[in-house]
């Protein structure tokens, strides 16, 4: 029998781009596509480590408790965006309370609520600021960050409405 939940961790860039297997765990979890946004981003950072980089990363990791006679716990990460006051390289200019977001949820975990957590967590790390959106598919972002659109709290860039 096990039960299922998740975790938070929010990592600064600057320390992500010092680890080595996290930073690979993340460009594995990420768009097959050379040009992704988040992969444009990862790369453009990784040539800018000498600098602080003003941006944060945040894994969500699913917590899976097996109710044995040992209480083992497995940590696996499943899904992470990535939320930046700096220039995203690809969409994301900078502006007073906007911060660029994009975000990653593993395939075998999508329709789950993973996204939406990641999302909500965003919305807390940075509240008062409006999550600034972009990707090549308006009806998948329609779906995902309606609401949230409608509500105000997230702002699609290739709307041309900023």
């Amino acid at each position: 029998m096990s039960a299922h939940t998740f975790d938070f961790d929010v990592v600064e860039i600057d320390d992500l781009m010092r680890n080595d297997d996290l930073l690979a765990k993340a460009k594995s979890l990420t768009l097959p596509n050379y040009f992704s946004g988040m992969n444009v981003l990862l790369r453009y950072w990784e040539e800018h480590r000498d600098r602080h980089i003003d941006a944060k990363a945040i894994f969500l990791m699913e917590r899976n408790t097996w109710i044995s006679w040992f209480g083992k716990v497995e940590k696996k990460i499943v899904g992470w965006c990535l939320i930046t006051h700096e220039d995203d390289q690809k969409s994301f200019h900078p502006r007073d309370g906007h911060v660029g977001f994009q975000v990653f949820v593993n395939p075998d975990y999508r329709g789950k609520g993973y996204g939406t957590a990641l999302l909500n967590k965003a919305k807390e790390v940075f509240a008062g600021y409006t999550l600034d959106v972009y990707g090549e598919d308006r009806l998948k972002r329609e779906k995902f960050f309606g609401k949230h659109m409608r509500a105000g709290y997230v702002k699609d860039l290739t709307s041309g409405e900023f």
